[in-house]
C-alpha cells in the first residue's frame, strides 16, 4: 500500500488513486481538469496548520473506495456533462458551480451546505438520497436551475434541513419528505409534477417547448472502474420534465428506429405518423421558453 501526502497543491489532467493506495491532501488544494476515479482512498485532511483543502473537479468524478472527506470544499465546475458519484459519503460543503452541460448526480451524498449556482442542469439518481443541511439554490429568470430525476416518474429523495433558499428553479421528482418543507411560493419556480414536501403556492403551468438539445448517456454507472455506461443518445429536452430521443436531423421515411427528428436549420421538431411513415412538424421555437408544442398532435 502506497501513502502519498501532498506538500504543495496538486493540479492534474486525470487522477486516479489506485486499489490499496491512499491520497492525502494535508490541507493542500486539488484540482482534476479531467476524470477523477478513486479506487482506493482519498482522504482530504485538514493541514497541520489547520488550512483546509478545496477539491475542484472538472469532469466525472466517481468514488469506488473511500472517501473520507473531512472538512474539504467541493466544487463542480466545468461546460461538459458531467457524472459525479459521492458514493453516499459525508462531506463538508458541495458548489455545483457548472457554466454548461448536464450534472448527473448517483450514488446520494450529505453535505451541511449546498449552493445550486444559476444555470444549473441537474439529473439525480432515482431511488437515492441527497441531503443538505441547508440549501441555496438561486436561478434567475435567464438561468433557470432545473432539477430532474434520472428515471422520469421515479423520485429522488431530497433531505433539506434549516432555511432552503429557492428562486427560480424547475424540478421534478423529487421527495422532500425526509427534511424540512421546501418554501418555493415566490412566484418564481415551477411545479413539474412528482414533486412532495414542495410548498409551490400558485401553481405554474408551463407547456411543453424545446428548450434544448443534449447528449445523455442512457446507463446509470454500475461497479467496478467503469467511468460511466451505455453510449452517448441525442436528445431534445421539453418542458413538462419530458426528453425525446433524436434519431436523424433529416426526414427518413425508411427507419422505423425512433420517432422524432430536428431540423437545425429552421429550429424545429418532426414527428413520424402513420406506416410507411410521415413526418409532420410539431413545433419549433425562435429562443428558449417559446413556442408551445403538442406531441400528441398529428396535425
Amino acid at each position: 500500500m502506497a501513502v502519498v501526502t501532498l506538500d504543495e497543491d496538486l493540479f492534474a489532467i486525470d487522477l486516479v488513486v489506485d486499489a490499496g493506495d491512499e491520497l492525502v491532501t494535508n490541507g493542500f488544494d486539488v484540482t482534476v481538469l479531467g476524470n477523477c476515479r478513486i479506487d482506493g482512498t482519498f482522504t482530504t485532511a485538514a493541514g497541520t496548520g489547520g488550512q483546509i483543502t478545496t477539491v475542484v473537479l472538472y469532469d466525472d468524478f466517481i468514488v469506488n473506495g473511500v472517501l473520507n472527506a473531512g472538512d474539504a470544499h467541493w466544487i463542480l465546475r466545468g461546460d461538459s456533462e458531467q457524472w459525479v458519484n459521492f458514493k453516499n459519503s459525508s462531506i463538508n460543503d458541495l458548489k455545483m458551480n457548472k457554466t454548461g452541460g448536464h450534472l448527473i448526480m448517483l450514488g446520494g451524498v450529505a453535505a451541511l451546505e449546498g449552493f445550486f449556482a444559476p444555470g444549473l442542469r441537474a439529473f439525480f439518481e432515482a431511488g437515492q438520497f441527497f441531503q443538505f443541511n441547508q440549501i441555496t439554490m438561486l436561478g434567475s429568470p435567464t438561468e433557470r436551475i432545473r432539477l430532474r430525476s434520472t428515471s422520469n416518474g421515479n423520485a429522488w429523495f431530497f433531505k433539506v434541513g434549516g432555511t432552503p433558499v429557492v428562486s427560480y428553479v424547475e424540478v421534478r421528482d423529487s421527495d422532500a419528505s425526509p427534511g424540512v418543507e421546501i418554501d418555493a411560493d415566490d412566484g418564481t419556480n415551477i411545479d413539474l409534477g412528482g414533486n412532495t414536501n414542495w410548498k409551490f403556492g400558485v401553481h405554474v403551468v408551463r407547456e411543453p417547448s424545446i428548450i434544448e438539445i443534449m447528449e445523455r448517456r442512457l446507463d446509470i454507472v454500475g461497479a467496478g472502474n467503469s467511468m460511466v455506461g451505455g453510449n452517448p443518445h441525442r436528445f431534445m429536452e421539453l418542458y413538462g420534465g419530458e426528453a425525446v430521443e433524436i434519431w436523424s436531423y433529416a426526414p427518413d421515411p425508411t427507419t422505423f428506429r425512433g420517432i422524432f427528428y430536428y431540423n437545425a436549420v429552421e429550429n424545429r421538431l418532426y414527428k413520424k405518423f402513420g406506416i410507411p411513415p410521415t413526418w409532420k412538424m410539431i413545433g419549433g421555437i425562435a429562443a428558449p421558453e417559446i413556442g408551445a408544442i403538442s406531441l400528441s398532435s398529428n396535425a
